[in-house]
């Protein structure tokens, strides 16, 4: 557990905190609204993850969920899941909309990328629906380059969520993680 100086703690999830996870993830991408500017609500409806997705992602060898607390509770989430390849894959980033634009998605990610460069990657790599083009924006500005890689959304997997478009694809970012010395 580490405290920021901000007087949130960033610590790693345990299975008892799976239900708030899958509340917090579901809340940032599914609420509409300007309020929430990392809604899909416009591109997905339905759910975007659930229990047993977040069950399995906090016992990855090596990774886990890595939360954002604050004293009324979990604010923010973020997956690391190292690959042989010295890459870290993130993923299930995300933010409650009522405390989004204050910069704890920022020091999260950082903490991330911390937490994977000293786990021996090299590369952070995180995949975003193309059509999120500020989300896009967002991560550009943090270091993140787009590598022309894409994957196709798993249509017909409403576990991922509900498609209202048929033209879904995600895009590639990618991070060199500077040795910090």
């Amino acid at each position: 557990m580490k405290r920021e100086p901000s007087g949130f703690v960033v610590d790693w999830a345990a299975a008892a905190d799976a239900r708030a996870i899958v509340d917090l993830v579901n809340e940032a991408y599914r609420t509409p609204g300007p309020q929430a500017w990392t809604s899909e609500a416009h591109l997905l409806g339905g759910q975007r993850t659930d229990a047993a997705m977040v069950e399995s992602a906090i016992g990855v060898s090596g990774g886990g969920i890595l939360l954002l607390r604050e004293p009324d509770g979990i604010v923010g989430c973020v997956h690391l899941e190292p690959a042989h390849t010295g890459t870290c894959h993130l993923g299930l980033f995300a933010v409650r909309p009522d405390r989004q634009g204050a910069g704890r998605g920022g020091a999260l990610i950082a903490h991330a990328e911390q937490i994977a460069r000293h786990g021996g990657s090299g590369f952070a790599e995180i995949a975003v629906i193309a059509q999120r083009q500020d989300l896009i924006a967002w991560y550009e500005r943090r270091g993140y380059q787009q590598t022309g890689g894409q994957r196709p959304f798993p249509y017909g997997e409403p576990r991922f969520g509900r498609p209202r478009r048929p033209d879904l694809v995600f895009c590639i970012l990618r991070k060199v993680l500077a040795d910090p010395s």
